[in-house]
């Protein structure tokens, strides 16, 4: 079933916190009501989507058909543009991991295959078997 629009004028409040990463967060309306979930698709920006913590938002509520509600049509005050995370990330908005950095892209197996690029002579033998501790 279809979101049901609870609220249609823009009501105003503060973003408690966002997290860019993840492209969610919450707004404390200005009424004093229960904060309000903010996903960043329903964000009016163009490119990186985010909010900054306390920077004030306009925005509708939409409530699904089990009850959750959400803030939609988010926007700075009178309909400007929001001005978001400053430490927002770059490109998609998501994180971009080690992708092979700190190992000189080498991959996992680098350090387990160490002993293989030595020639046969230096290579310590190893030995299944226990053997005795000189003292």
């Amino acid at each position: 079933e279809k979101p049901i629009k609870l609220v249609k004028m823009p009501l105003s409040g503060v973003c408690k916190w966002f997290d860019s990463t993840k492209g969610f967060g919450f707004i404390t309306p200005d009424d004093g009501s229960e904060d309000i979930f903010v996903h960043q698709q329903n964000i009016k920006v163009e490119g990186f989507r985010s909010l900054a913590q306390d920077e004030r938002v306009e925005y509708e509520i939409e409530t699904d058909d089990k009850g959750r509600r959400k803030a939609v049509n988010v926007s700075g005050p009178n309909g400007a543009p929001v001005k978001g995370d400053r430490r927002r990330g770059r490109g998609r908005g998501r994180g971009r991991g080690m992708r092979g950095r700190g190992r000189g892209g080498r991959g996992r197996g680098f350090y387990q295959n160490q002993n293989q690029s030595q020639p046969q002579s230096q290579q310590q033998p190893v030995s299944t078997q226990s053997q005795p501790v000189a003292h």
